[in-house]
């Protein structure tokens, strides 16, 4: 959020609910509130004003409205968070909902005013908390660009890595792990609250290499998917990052390794930035894993 009053959208076709909602959250000085009677109203709003939240309707005038408003809200802004408002139990649609980015089911019924009150205090608690935690992730990847020596920028870049995944929800489990045999730069575990990692194996590598000298290629790449090899079949995904440019022997190794069921995605320093700045990092971060897939 960029700032500390709440742009909140209310979608549903009930003038009373609108009613009651707007009454009880307008005496509020840090929620500013925006009504919308269907779905396309909404959408239109939408499309012209950032809204930070949206409480919406499931069941809207024409039968799953509801969840087509919600896939167009995210594909058209998916920063904006959406919880669902629903006055019957439907377990298929709130999965649905779910995987299309609702972040949160509020029950109808009588006096439910104080409960979306109490889920956006929680909202607006962990918009604080989220502002804060890219404010540094900003200054950690500036860090990464500007230090001089080289201890320095590679801790930095370590630790801007394990920001960004932890905010996707990755776990951070170990960092500059040194075996007998290896070094490892990060090891998370895959706990991400995104379904779209769900089928991902739940340890994942994260290779960071902050050079400038030379290009990391083939060598780099071999050396890092043995490590991922050499997880007793846990791992079956790891990153290889690097600030600049990665020579061409990497793709032709991606290439020539493309049959193994282990994957290493690159990211160059183009793609980190994307990182950084994405609004929804984990489709950011999952598009570098289908490019992968892809060459």
């Amino acid at each position: 959020m960029k700032t500390r009053v709440l742009r909140l959208l209310i979608v549903d076709d009930e003038p009373m609910v609108r009613a009651s909602l707007t009454s009880s959250l307008s005496q509020r000085t840090d929620i500013a509130v925006t009504e919308a009677a269907s779905g396309d109203e909404a959408i239109e709003k939408i499309k012209v004003e950032d809204y930070d939240l949206a409480l919406l309707d499931l069941r809207l005038p024409f039968a799953t409205e509801g969840l087509d408003v919600l896939a167009e809200i995210k594909r058209i802004k998916p920063q904006t968070g959406v919880m669902m408002m629903n006055d019957y139990g439907d377990g298929s649609k709130t999965v649905e909902a779910m995987k299309l980015g609702a972040m949160d089911f509020i029950p109808k019924g009588p006096g439910f005013e104080p409960i979306v009150e109490f889920k956006i205090d929680k909202f607006l608690r962990t918009a604080q908390l989220i502002s804060f935690r890219e404010s540094l992730i900003r200054t950690m990847y500036e860090d990464s660009r500007r230090l001089k020596d080289a201890q320095g920028k590679g801790e930095a870049l370590g630790v801007l890595l394990g920001s960004l995944l932890a905010s996707i929800g990755f776990i951070e489990i170990s960092r500059d792990l040194n075996t007998e045999a290896e070094e490892i730069d990060l090891v998370f575990r895959n706990e991400s609250y995104d379904w779209k990692w769900e089928h991902e194996s739940k340890i994942i590598l994260v290779e960071c290499k902050n050079w400038h000298s030379q290009r990391v290629g083939k060598n780099e790449f071999v050396l890092f998917k043995e490590k991922i090899e050499n997880r007793a079949g846990r791992c079956k995904l790891g990153f290889l990052v690097c600030t600049e440019r990665f020579a061409g022997t990497i793709e032709k190794e991606m290439l020539r390794s493309s049959k193994s069921e282990l994957l290493v995605a690159p990211i160059d320093g183009d793609d980190l930035r994307q990182l950084v700045e994405a609004q929804n990092r984990s489709q950011a971060l999952r598009g570098f894993v289908d490019r992968a897939l892809l060459i």
